[in-house]
């Protein structure tokens, strides 16, 4: 399944890019269109790079 980034991906990553800059932090645009397409989805997103991801709050983050 191949899932759209809509306008509800483009509102979870702005979102997510606020969130972030509010602690100087900062991230790839592939890894925000990812974390906010899985969020718009209300989708768990499982990931073996916890760096790139785990300040997301929002983000239903699985890994091991």
């Amino acid at each position: 399944t191949i899932l759209p980034f809509d306008s509800k991906a483009v509102s979870e990553a702005l979102n997510i890019k606020k969130e972030l800059k509010q602690l100087r932090k900062t991230i790839d645009c592939a890894d925000l269109f990812i974390a906010s397409t899985a969020i718009a989805n209300k989708l768990p997103f499982y990931t073996l790079n916890l760096k790139h991801f785990r300040d997301i709050e929002t983000l239903n983050l699985i890994h091991d």
